[in-house]
């Protein structure tokens, strides 16, 4: 229905959607609502904020209408997610303070420099894919589903990269598949991240894991 409709709501704002990315989903905005209240971040006089895995754009697009002060970087490797959520940017007005690119983090910017890392990644394991809804499976690119055997492949290059790309004291936000949670917590705890902790999305499960990055990480 999104797909035909080409448009869909995220935090009350209208974003344009197509077969070029997922289309976005409540648990998002529950993890962009927990970077939102992450008061340190914003108390940055020009905070920079890298949104991986950006698909349409609403994260990272939704930050910069909410948060203007801030700089970000919305990253996917898919060019026609990019491509998308340029279309969007243009549409909110914000492509003065938000930019996109297919490079990963850890290449396009110099270590500590981020205050936030926030991120939507393929999550569900491989051998799931099959079994998804039909709407799901046969129309949102697997890319951006397949988070190979275990899901938590891409996941955990991200942790290792977010180390590295943020401040001391900087914020990793990250959604996570079901019964993920408690391992992600681990490989944040693992890579020098502290306060780190688990939020629930609308249903109750334990959906948004974030973590600060300690001091001499």
């Amino acid at each position: 229905v999104q797909y035909v409709l080409g448009e869909w709501d995220f935090m009350g704002r209208s974003f344009k959607v197509d077969r070029r990315a997922l289309i976005p989903r409540p648990e998002t905005e529950v993890l962009v609502d927990s970077v939102l209240r992450c008061e340190s971040i914003w108390k940055q006089p020009r905070p920079v904020v890298a949104d991986i895995g950006t698909g349409c754009g609403c994260i990272a697009i939704t930050l910069a209408l909410e948060r203007p002060n801030g700089l970000y970087l919305g990253l996917d490797v898919s060019e026609d997610a990019l491509s998308l959520a340029r279309e969007n940017a243009e549409k909110w007005n914000v492509s003065d303070r938000v930019a996109f690119s297919a490079e990963g983090v850890a290449d396009l910017v110099d270590p500590e420099c981020l205050d936030c890392v926030v991120a939507n990644l393929p999550y569900i394991p491989s051998a799931e894919i099959a079994s998804l809804p039909v709407w799901i499976r046969d129309h949102e690119p697997r890319i951006a589903l397949d988070g190979g055997p275990d899901g938590m492949s891409v996941i955990r290059d991200v942790v290792q990269d977010a180390a590295l790309a943020l401040k001391p004291g900087g914020w990793l936000f990250l959604e996570v598949g079901d019964g993920q949670a408690g391992s992600v917590c681990g490989l944040l705890s693992g890579a020098g991240f502290e306060q780190v902790g688990s939020a629930p999305d609308l249903s109750g499960r334990p959906r948004i894991v974030s973590g600060r990055l300690a001091a001499g990480a």
